[in-house]
């Protein structure tokens, strides 16, 4: 894979367990991830805060938040301390070695760029002598190998980023840039996001940095005061696309407040599907009640009618025994005398 770091070399920097340079050179391979694995303090998390340090991110950015002030000198303790970042350009044969030291009497990194591949022997003599930075100058310029001027940080950040700097050596500058940066396009910020991932703190003013300037670099018109409206009008889509994703993790966090009231709809849907049954239910039983009432009604209505009739007929009935008897009376009144008198 093109345009990647391959190796990070440590060559006789700082053993934490003695306190003393190390006398060996240690490498690491960061292609693919890194499992670090070993006891604590014996300098995994040292070695991994060298990574940064490659895509020109700061001391400081790299320690933001450990509390810890110093880095450099603490690392490279020795003038033969050196940190060497062999990267890839076009291709795996297209190799660049970027070697740190540390500037002397101060806590700051100071870089020189190799046009090839890293080779051990730049780094120590014929009796297995570890070099400081003028002899491994010397040594490698003697073997014919191109080496860069010393850089400063922002200068080799320029370089490795493919950034453009405002000073005197900005020519200088995109000259190397040409022959040596990590990537064919600028890599704007990326010593910001490795450091924040070394230290496990990632700002999203960083990332909205990045979008922004990506904006102003691809948008940018002849003229300027048009170019300054529209990196302002793309600015302004590019904050509401922040705030809408702001919006959307806002609401993101919400979702167990979702889950339990969609869970709360579904209950009342039941319990809407259940009152719909037994409205159905309560208005069938209300329709048979008046069916049997009307039934009942009508029963009654018919039999307080043959009462009546039945009433009626008795009535007839007892008038007529009524006159019988009367009828009855007076002829028994007509015959008493004469059954007397006999």
């Amino acid at each position: 894979m093109p345009h990647q770091l391959r190796r990070i070399i440590a060559i006789n920097i700082l053993n934490p367990i003695t306190g003393n340079p190390s006398g060996r050179i240690s490498e690491l391979d960061p292609r693919g991830g890194v499992l670090a694995v070993g006891a604590n303090g014996v300098g995994k998390t040292s070695f991994l805060r060298l990574i940064p340090l490659f895509y020109g991110a700061t001391p400081s950015q790299v320690l933001k938040g450990t509390g810890r002030a110093s880095m450099i000198k603490h690392t490279l303790p020795d003038p033969s301390s050196a940190v060497a970042y062999e990267y890839e350009r076009e291709s795996d044969t297209h190799l660049r070695t970027a070697v740190m030291f540390a500037k002397e009497g101060e806590d700051t990194p100071e870089f020189h760029i190799i046009t090839g591949g890293f080779d051990e022997t730049y780094f120590y003599d014929e009796s297995d002598q570890f070099l400081s930075r003028k002899e491994f100058l010397i040594r490698t310029r003697a073997r014919g190998v191109s080496v860069t001027p010393v850089l400063q940080l922002s200068e080799y950040r320029s370089v490795i980023l493919n950034e453009r700097l405002n000073t005197k050596s900005a020519k200088e500058m995109i000259a190397l840039a040409r022959e040596h940066s990590l990537g064919p396009r600028p890599l704007r910020n990326l010593n910001r996001i490795s450091a924040a991932m070394a230290n496990e703190k990632i700002e999203f003013r960083d990332l909205k940095n990045i979008v922004l300037e990506h904006v102003a670099e691809n948008q940018a018109i002849d003229s300027k005061r048009q170019n300054v409206r529209e990196l302002k009008q793309r600015k302004e889509v590019v904050n509401a696309w922040l705030e809408r994703r702001k919006h959307m993790a806002e609401l993101h966090k919400r979702k167990p407040d979702a889950d339990l009231m969609r869970e709360r709809v579904d209950r009342i849907k039941g319990l809407h599907l259940e009152m719909c049954s037994l409205h159905v239910a309560v208005k069938a039983a209300l329709h048979q009640i008046r069916a049997d009432h009307a039934r009942l009604l009508s029963d009654r209505t018919r039999q307080a009618t043959a009462f009546v009739e039945e009433l009626a007929t008795l009535d007839a009935a007892v008038c007529e025994a009524a006159q019988s008897n009367a009828q009855a009376f007076e002829q028994w009144s007509d015959l008493a005398p004469v059954l007397w008198s006999s």
